[in-house]
Protein backbone atom coordinates (compact mmCIF):
# COMPACT_ATOMS: atom_id res chain seq x y z
CA UNK A 1 0.00 0.00 0.00
CA UNK A 2 1.33 3.43 -0.90
CA UNK A 3 1.26 6.51 1.27
CA UNK A 4 -0.88 9.49 0.45
CA UNK A 5 -4.57 9.19 -0.32
CA UNK A 6 -4.70 5.39 -0.15
CA UNK A 7 -2.91 5.20 3.21
CA UNK A 8 -5.17 7.91 4.63
CA UNK A 9 -8.30 6.08 3.46
CA UNK A 10 -7.01 2.77 4.85
CA UNK A 11 -6.38 4.32 8.27
CA UNK A 12 -9.65 6.23 8.24
CA UNK A 13 -11.92 3.43 7.08
CA UNK A 14 -10.08 0.43 8.50
CA UNK A 15 -8.76 1.93 11.70
CA UNK A 16 -6.59 -0.11 14.03
CA UNK A 17 -7.76 -3.40 12.54
CA UNK A 18 -6.34 -2.67 9.10
CA UNK A 19 -3.03 -1.48 10.54
CA UNK A 20 -2.68 -4.65 12.61
CA UNK A 21 -3.40 -6.76 9.53
CA UNK A 22 -0.79 -4.88 7.50
CA UNK A 23 1.82 -5.38 10.23
CA UNK A 24 1.27 -9.16 10.46
CA UNK A 25 3.45 -9.78 7.44
CA UNK A 26 3.38 -10.22 3.69
CA UNK A 27 0.12 -11.35 2.13
CA UNK A 28 -0.52 -14.08 -0.46
CA UNK A 29 0.11 -11.54 -3.22
CA UNK A 30 3.48 -10.68 -1.69
CA UNK A 31 4.44 -14.32 -1.16
CA UNK A 32 3.33 -15.47 -4.61
CA UNK A 33 4.40 -12.61 -6.81
CA UNK A 34 7.06 -10.99 -4.59
CA UNK A 35 5.34 -7.62 -4.89
CA UNK A 36 6.63 -5.92 -1.77
CA UNK A 37 8.38 -2.66 -1.06
CA UNK A 38 11.12 -2.45 1.54
CA UNK A 39 11.17 0.76 3.56
CA UNK A 40 14.53 1.33 5.19
CA UNK A 41 14.47 2.69 8.74
CA UNK A 42 15.42 6.27 9.54
CA UNK A 43 17.78 5.22 12.32
CA UNK A 44 20.08 2.22 12.66
CA UNK A 45 18.22 0.63 15.60
CA UNK A 46 14.96 0.00 13.75
CA UNK A 47 14.02 -2.89 11.50
CA UNK A 48 13.02 -2.65 7.85
CA UNK A 49 9.31 -2.51 7.07
CA UNK A 50 7.90 -4.74 4.33
CA UNK A 51 4.83 -3.35 2.63
CA UNK A 52 2.49 -4.97 0.10
CA UNK A 53 2.07 -3.15 -3.17
CA UNK A 54 -1.50 -2.49 -4.17
CA UNK A 55 -2.39 -3.75 -7.62
CA UNK A 56 -3.61 -1.27 -10.22
CA UNK A 57 -7.10 -2.79 -10.10
CA UNK A 58 -7.30 -2.43 -6.32
CA UNK A 59 -6.08 1.15 -6.51
CA UNK A 60 -8.67 2.03 -9.16
CA UNK A 61 -11.42 0.44 -7.08
CA UNK A 62 -10.51 2.56 -4.04
CA UNK A 63 -10.41 5.76 -6.09
CA UNK A 64 -13.73 4.93 -7.75
CA UNK A 65 -11.97 5.13 -11.09
CA UNK A 66 -14.18 4.85 -14.17
CA UNK A 67 -12.49 4.44 -17.53
CA UNK A 68 -14.64 5.38 -20.50
CA UNK A 69 -14.02 4.77 -24.17
CA UNK A 70 -15.62 7.94 -25.51
CA UNK A 71 -14.70 10.33 -22.66
CA UNK A 72 -11.91 11.22 -20.27
CA UNK A 73 -11.31 8.91 -17.28
CA UNK A 74 -13.09 9.91 -14.08
CA UNK A 75 -12.63 9.16 -10.39
CA UNK A 76 -14.67 9.61 -7.22
CA UNK A 77 -11.62 10.58 -5.10
CA UNK A 78 -8.61 12.63 -6.25
CA UNK A 79 -5.46 10.59 -6.84
CA UNK A 80 -1.98 11.32 -5.50
CA UNK A 81 -0.96 12.53 -8.95
CA UNK A 82 -3.76 15.12 -8.97
CA UNK A 83 -2.81 16.33 -5.50
CA UNK A 84 0.83 16.61 -6.58
CA UNK A 85 -0.14 18.71 -9.60
CA UNK A 86 -2.82 20.98 -8.17
CA UNK A 87 -2.66 21.08 -4.33
CA UNK A 88 0.29 23.15 -2.99
CA UNK A 89 0.31 21.72 0.59
CA UNK A 90 0.83 18.17 -0.80
CA UNK A 91 4.30 19.17 -2.04
CA UNK A 92 5.41 19.06 1.62
CA UNK A 93 4.12 15.51 2.09
CA UNK A 94 0.86 14.42 3.69
CA UNK A 95 -0.33 17.22 5.96
CA UNK A 96 -3.44 18.08 7.94
CA UNK A 97 -4.57 20.20 4.98
CA UNK A 98 -4.48 17.11 2.75
CA UNK A 99 -6.51 15.17 5.32
CA UNK A 100 -9.07 17.98 5.46
CA UNK A 101 -9.41 18.00 1.67
CA UNK A 102 -10.03 14.23 1.53
CA UNK A 103 -12.45 14.47 4.48
CA UNK A 104 -14.35 17.15 2.54
CA UNK A 105 -14.58 14.79 -0.45
CA UNK A 106 -15.68 11.89 1.79
CA UNK A 107 -18.34 14.08 3.42
CA UNK A 108 -19.75 14.83 -0.02
CA UNK A 109 -19.78 11.07 -0.75
CA UNK A 110 -21.62 10.35 2.52
CA UNK A 111 -24.17 13.08 1.76
CA UNK A 112 -24.61 11.63 -1.74
CA UNK A 113 -23.69 14.94 -3.37
CA UNK A 114 -20.33 13.81 -4.77
CA UNK A 115 -19.66 13.60 -8.48
CA UNK A 116 -17.27 11.47 -10.46
CA UNK A 117 -14.85 14.05 -11.91
CA UNK A 118 -12.29 14.14 -14.70
CA UNK A 119 -8.79 15.56 -14.19
CA UNK A 120 -10.06 19.00 -15.24
CA UNK A 121 -12.94 18.72 -12.76
CA UNK A 122 -10.60 17.72 -9.93
CA UNK A 123 -8.24 20.56 -10.85
CA UNK A 124 -11.07 23.07 -10.50
CA UNK A 125 -12.35 21.48 -7.26
CA UNK A 126 -8.90 21.30 -5.64
CA UNK A 127 -7.93 24.83 -6.66
CA UNK A 128 -11.25 26.23 -5.41
CA UNK A 129 -10.74 24.38 -2.10
CA UNK A 130 -7.19 25.74 -1.81
CA UNK A 131 -8.35 29.31 -2.47
CA UNK A 132 -11.33 29.06 -0.09
CA UNK A 133 -9.08 27.78 2.72
CA UNK A 134 -6.13 30.13 1.94
CA UNK A 135 -3.78 27.26 1.05
CA UNK A 136 -2.33 28.73 -2.14
CA UNK A 137 0.75 30.21 -0.38
CA UNK A 138 0.11 33.43 -2.31
CA UNK A 139 -0.23 36.70 -0.44
CA UNK A 140 -3.65 38.28 -0.88
CA UNK A 141 -3.73 42.05 -1.11
CA UNK A 142 -6.52 43.55 0.98
CA UNK A 143 -7.94 47.06 1.14
CA UNK A 144 -5.89 47.75 4.29
CA UNK A 145 -2.72 46.84 2.39
CA UNK A 146 -3.53 49.23 -0.43
CA UNK A 147 -4.37 52.06 2.00
CA UNK A 148 -1.09 51.49 3.85
CA UNK A 149 0.85 51.49 0.58
CA UNK A 150 -0.78 54.74 -0.51
CA UNK A 151 0.00 56.43 2.79
CA UNK A 152 3.65 55.32 2.53
CA UNK A 153 3.87 56.81 -0.95
CA UNK A 154 2.29 60.04 0.20
CA UNK A 155 4.76 60.46 3.07
CA UNK A 156 7.81 59.65 0.93
CA UNK A 157 6.91 61.58 -2.21
CA UNK A 158 5.16 64.90 -2.64
CA UNK A 159 1.53 64.70 -3.68
CA UNK A 160 1.19 68.43 -4.21
CA UNK A 161 3.75 70.90 -5.49
CA UNK A 162 2.40 73.47 -3.06
CA UNK A 163 3.86 71.61 -0.10
CA UNK A 164 7.50 71.42 -1.17
CA UNK A 165 9.87 73.77 -2.93
CA UNK A 166 11.62 72.57 -6.05
CA UNK A 167 14.97 73.51 -4.50
CA UNK A 168 14.37 71.05 -1.67
CA UNK A 169 13.79 68.07 -3.96
CA UNK A 170 16.81 65.75 -4.01
CA UNK A 171 17.63 64.64 -7.53
CA UNK A 172 19.93 61.61 -7.84
CA UNK A 173 23.27 62.13 -9.55
CA UNK A 174 24.29 59.88 -12.40
CA UNK A 175 27.01 57.41 -11.39
CA UNK A 176 29.69 57.18 -14.04
CA UNK A 177 32.60 55.13 -12.71
CA UNK A 178 34.81 54.62 -9.66
CA UNK A 179 37.81 55.97 -11.59
CA UNK A 180 36.26 59.43 -11.74
CA UNK A 181 36.14 59.73 -7.95
CA UNK A 182 39.18 61.66 -6.58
Amino acid sequence: MKGGVLAFLAKLLGGRRILEKLMQGPSIVANTFYKVQVHLPNDTHSECLLQDQVTMGEERAVYGFMEQIDAYPRSLIPTDELLTKYFPPYSHGWTADCSNLIMDVLDRIRQRTAEVLTEVGWKEYIQKYAIDHSLTYVYRVTQDDSNYGQSLLQTAYPTSWKRIKLAEIMLPEVFVDFDDID
